[in-house]
């Protein structure tokens, strides 16, 4: 009948959904974990390679092999790592015992940018002259300071210096903060005219203040990713930096070149009183404005510096306005260097080709069309350009226009100088306050109250400002 129908169909209907609800194992992912006792690690090792080796043997499932080679790669990796750190203690542990030789190279692998292609400067045609031969040609004036120069040897203890400064020991100072501009400020900034401005240029630029180990983390690879690891150029052309050496170093205020026969070095005769009134800055904190660190401000403004970046890095052509020498004590760097006459015919001649960029861009993009269709090079626009290498010392004139560019890793020792004692005597006595000149100098601008632009009268009768010409300032 059809009620008998339809209560077989019903039967026959729940048997089937009883059967497609059965229970079936689903494709599974298990997390096991591992424990290893830190005495145990090498019979680990082997144990699991032996089980490894079973495995593969016993052709056992794709999966299974996967999971044991997982367990050895784990074990052996953590093996490496402490094998690592024990290598890198006993090379820290050597540097201070000046037992190991000094670092040949500014940061290791896991820091380091890779280094760029090519050579650099296909020739050099800057005078060098050695350490030994300088200082008599200098006493005879047979040296030419309106042109760069190289001392082939010049930096003076540079084992000494190579062991001091690598990446490694820059990172230990926690206290310096060094300017930071992202690569979309610092291309802001690039100009070959500068206008005057009022606003302080910590504040124009937006500049960020960052340690030494996060300078590190942005422009090389200090713990970077694989898949993020930047590569000289454009990730690392805006990373030059310039910090004063008494903020990362206070004891280098005794440091001298002496591979240039003490010419050249008047300023640096100041450095050691320098040194020692910012010793003693404490005691006047209280005069000056509370945001204001006497002590940082009175070294950041001493004429020694350390320059330093990762591979690519180096800022757009400029003038640095004072002499100085660069002595070059990790890495490679390509140097090129014009007149501001010549410079200045070739912005006129050129001026659709060339334009304020980044050192890196400037060799790539810019310097073989200037030569090849804009005469770069002849007659009316020479220029100068060489590779300076480890212990090789530079010398800049301060009206010279030049870039350079870090090849690989790099940092030296900078060092303004000035050429004659009147030279020192003039930028002494122009940060001295003469009442009877009715204006507060720029170098007052730090007291409380005072504007550098503002008129004081004095009410004292004229004093001489020869206090500071004698050889005893």
């Amino acid at each position: 009948t059809t009620t008998t129908r339809l209560a077989l169909f019903a039967v026959v209907l729940a048997m089937a959904l009883v059967s497609s609800r059965a229970a079936q194992l689903q494709d599974s992912t298990f997390a096991m974990s591992l424990r290893v006792g830190k005495d145990e690690f090498d019979r680990a090792l082997n144990e699991s390679r032996e089980l490894l080796q079973f495995a593969q043997d016993r052709k056992m499932s794709p999966n299974m092999i996967m999971f044991v080679r997982a367990a050895v790669d784990k074990i052996d990796g953590a093996l490496k790592e402490f094998e690592k750190r024990k290598q890198d203690e006993a090379a820290a542990e050597a540097r201070k015992k000046k037992d190991a030789p000094p670092p040949v190279v500014f940061t290791d692998k896991e820091i380091s940018v890779k280094p760029l292609k090519g050579d650099g400067a296909k020739k050099c045609n800057i005078k060098k002259y050695s350490s030994v031969e300088i200082p008599a040609l200098f006493a005879q004036g047979k040296v030419d300071l309106k042109k760069p120069f190289i001392v082939t040897d010049g930096v003076t203890d540079l084992s000494e210096l190579r062991r001091r400064f690598t990446a490694e020991t820059l990172m230990t100072n926690s206290e310096v903060q060094l300017r930071y501009l992202s690569p979309v400020k610092a291309k802001e900034k690039r100009s070959f005219d500068k206008q005057q401005s009022n606003v302080p240029e910590d504040e124009q630029y937006e500049y960020a203040f960052v340690s030494i180990d996060k300078f590190f983390q942005v422009c090389f690879n200090l713990r970077a990713k694989p898949d993020f690891r930047k590569a000289g150029g454009a990730d690392t052309e805006h990373c030059e930096q310039q910090v004063a050496a008494a903020l990362v170093d206070p004891s280098f205020a005794n440091y001298t070149l002496r591979s240039l026969g003490g010419h050249l070095g008047w300023l640096q005769e100041l450095e050691p009183g320098r040194a020692a009134f910012a010793e003693r800055a404490g005691d006047l904190q209280k005069l000056v404005h509370g945001k204001q660190d006497l002590k940082a401000a009175l070294q950041r403004a001493s004429s020694r510096f350390f320059a330093f970046g990762p591979a690519g890095s180096g800022e757009q052509l400029r003038q640095e306005g004072m002499p100085f020498v660069d002595g070059l004590v990790h890495g490679k760097r390509r140097w090129f260097m014009m007149s501001p006459k010549d410079f200045e015919a070739l912005r006129v001649k050129a001026k659709d080709t060339l334009e304020p960029a980044s050192a890196f861009m400037f060799f790539e993009q810019q310097m073989e069309e200037l030569v090849e269709e804009h005469g770069l090079g002849g007659k009316k626009m020479k220029f100068w350009q060489c590779n300076q290498n480890p212990g090789e010392l530079i010398y800049i004139p301060g009206d010279t226009i030049m870039t350079s560019l870090s090849l690989v890793d790099s940092f030296s020792y900078k060092q303004h100088v000035a050429l004659s004692k009147e030279v020192v005597l003039g930028r002494v006595n122009s940060n001295i306050w003469s009442p009877e000149s009715g204006m507060v100098p720029t170098g007052c601008t730090r007291c409380r109250g005072r504007s550098s632009a503002r008129s004081w009268r004095s009410t004292t009768p004229p004093r001489s400002r020869a206090a500071c010409s004698s050889s005893t300032c």
